[in-house]
């Protein structure tokens, strides 16, 4: 697996173009963060982490291969102080 690897500075906005997505917290799967939306008709994660978000956020997106399976997309979004 290849890992996508992006740093934000606090209140600042990234899309990904994405299908399904969960937070890892340590190995379990979780639900996307406060701030955050999934669109699923274009893929497109959007997250506006309010005050406080800082740190190593680890991500897990689901993409087709086209083929009727699933392949996994791990990113780490780093958010930094202003």
């Amino acid at each position: 697996l290849n890992d996508i690897r992006d740093e934000v500075k606090e209140q600042e906005k990234d899309n990904s173009i994405l299908s399904a997505g969960y937070m890892m917290v340590g190995n379990m799967l979780r639900r996307l963060p406060i701030g955050s939306f999934f669109d699923i008709e274009t893929g497109i994660f959007y997250w506006q982490p309010g005050p406080g978000f800082l740190g190593e956020y680890k991500f897990v997106f689901l993409t087709g291969t086209g083929n009727g399976r699933l392949a996994r997309k791990h990113i780490t979004v780093k958010i930094v102080p202003r």
